[in-house]
């Protein structure tokens, strides 16, 4: 049935994170944390997922992010929304905030709020982001 089908989904999800947390992949990698300050530096748009580097590391959102900029809010991949995404290029990341299982909010100098959802009942596969610290850091999975 398909709540069943949903509930061995969210479990799967749990699984994984537990790998990428606890035991066999420990994390050790530098947090979320370490992007306050950082500029956007670039912005990929790949078929289903958008990405957003920061000189290095990189948040993959793989359920649809929104944008709030100027009071419009704006998901992707709605029209507008990688106009919208776009202009937070070259902006310092002024705050972010995780709730594990809700969403990342990332406020930007400019005042502009992207939000990726993190609830896995909503993700669009058995994963919503990762997080690629740096090069030779472990990825982190929601």
């Amino acid at each position: 049935s398909l709540r069943s089908l949903d509930v061995m989904r969210l479990q799967l999800m749990l699984n994984v994170r537990r790998l990428f947390t606890t035991g066999l992949f420990p994390v050790t990698a530098p947090t979320l944390d370490a992007l306050i300050g950082e500029e956007l530096g670039g912005i990929h748009f790949v078929r289903d997922y958008v990405e957003f580097y920061f000189d290095g590391p990189v948040v993959r959102a793989l359920s649809n992010p929104v944008v709030l900029l100027h009071g419009r809010r704006i998901a992707f991949p709605d029209a507008g929304s990688r106009d919208a995404l776009c202009t937070l290029i070259g902006q310092p990341l002024a705050s972010l905030t995780l709730t594990d299982d809700v969403e990342l909010r990332l406020e930007f100098a400019n005042h502009a709020v992207v939000t990726i959802n993190l609830d896995p009942m909503h993700a669009i596969g058995p994963e919503c982001m990762h997080f690629m610290p740096g090069r030779g850091a472990p990825m982190q999975v929601w």
